[in-house]
């Protein structure tokens, strides 16, 4: 079937902390029912008050920053008219669910017809407290920011955001221009170009059969750029601990290492930002302390590196429900870890250096392999 195709038109309004958008979607109905509505996902509304599915589930993880976090601190998507043929058409939230919105269409949607929405909203971006994702200091990680239309399979699959970065989207071809005063660079796996326009700097972006655009933006960049045998790897994971030859030889490794089991990589371009590792950190560096320095710093920073990469690889390739199937890339993901490591790191354990001290050495523990750790944990 054919990819909806997505164009957006941006600006950031970092006084404001907001970012005024134009979208257009054109959308496939690619299944064999006739529609009369259409949902999009509105992730960016999440934010918006205490009562968001998203605050609380976060109350049930005992994460109470956004029940009680301030009005200026909070983020919310204010949708001024969606409209079809230049027609305003009625759209409205779901009861008690802030972050989707189903569209009324004026008529009927066919099997193999499309229909192309617009709508001008305003995106006002959140402390980045929440959840890794938004504005700290005038600096931007934006994931999941712009009207993303729900996938139809026979029914409309709707999520709420709850922080677990698990949307289930069909692919889309994008063509974004975002612009933005000058001093900000714009950091994205997106083909991308930019130049200047009076007092801003425009960003254009291209992708096709995507199922996220994530984007950064800094006052003074963070991230750099790695060029493996086909693919450019662009992170800001741990940037000053090795130098610029050895991590791009690792992680040339990586990617050799994970289209043998997932085949090749389909873009350019790759994006790991840190907030990919912090929520989903090896478990075993984090619980040791730095000062007795368990673990040398090229295994460190490969095995970080090598769980945000399959991260992000995962979520780009294999197109499933991950919120009902959540063990689909979670099982796949330990699975590449534990080869991984049993092909290049067989003798580390799982607690390091700390397992040849005297008094520690004879605990089993400290004979533990560090893939003992995952059914250790479990």
């Amino acid at each position: 079937g054919q990819n909806n195709k997505i164009r957006i038109a941006a600006k950031l309004l970092p006084a404001q902390n907001s970012i005024e958008i134009e979208q257009i979607i054109t959308y496939y109905n690619t299944q064999e029912v006739p529609l009369n509505e259409i949902y999009l996902h509105n992730w960016a509304n999440a934010y918006q008050d205490q009562k968001s599915p998203m605050a609380k589930r976060l109350l049930e993880n005992y994460d109470r920053s956004l029940y009680f976090a301030k009005t200026e601190e909070k983020g919310y998507s204010d949708i001024r008219y969606i409209t079809i043929d230049g027609w305003d058409v009625p759209y409205d939230t779901l009861p008690k669910i802030p972050d989707i919105v189903k569209v009324t269409l004026p008529k009927t949607l066919y099997p193999n017809d499309s229909v192309t929405l617009r709508a001008s909203y305003l995106v006002k971006v959140p402390e980045d407290d929440f959840t890794g994702y938004g504005n700290q200091d005038n600096n931007y990680m934006l994931r999941f920011w712009y009207l993303i239309p729900a996938v139809f399979d026979g029914s409309w699959n709707l999520m709420s955001n709850l922080d677990m970065d698990d949307i289930y989207v069909n692919p889309s071809d994008f063509n974004i221009e975002f612009s933005m005063p000058r001093g900000f660079t714009l950091q994205s796996d997106l083909n991308s170009t930019s130049s200047l326009r009076n007092d801003e700097v425009v960003y254009l972006l291209e992708g096709k059969d995507r199922v996220d655009v994530e984007i950064s933006i800094e006052l003074i960049n963070t991230f750099d750029g790695y060029q493996t045998e086909e693919t450019e790897i662009i992170t800001n994971l741990d940037p000053s601990k090795l130098n610029p030859e050895l991590k791009t030889d690792v992680l040339s490794r990586q990617m050799r290492f994970i289209e043998e089991y997932l085949g090749k990589y389909p873009h350019d371009k790759l994006l790991v930002s840190r907030v990919t590792y912090n929520k989903n950190k090896v478990y075993g560096l984090n619980q040791l302390p730095k000062k007795l320095n368990p673990f040398s710093a090229v295994f460190e920073w490969d095995i970080k590196m090598f769980k945000a990469l399959t991260r992000k690889y995962i979520e780009n390739t294999v197109l499933t429900n991950s919120r009902t199937d959540y063990y689909l890339p979670d099982g796949i993901q330990i699975f590449l870890m534990m080869e991984y490591v049993d092909k290049y790191y067989p003798e580390i354990k799982a607690i390091g250096e700390i397992s040849k001290l005297w008094g520690i050495r004879t605990y089993n523990f400290a004979k533990l392999d560090f893939n003992g750790t995952y059914p250790f944990v479990y």
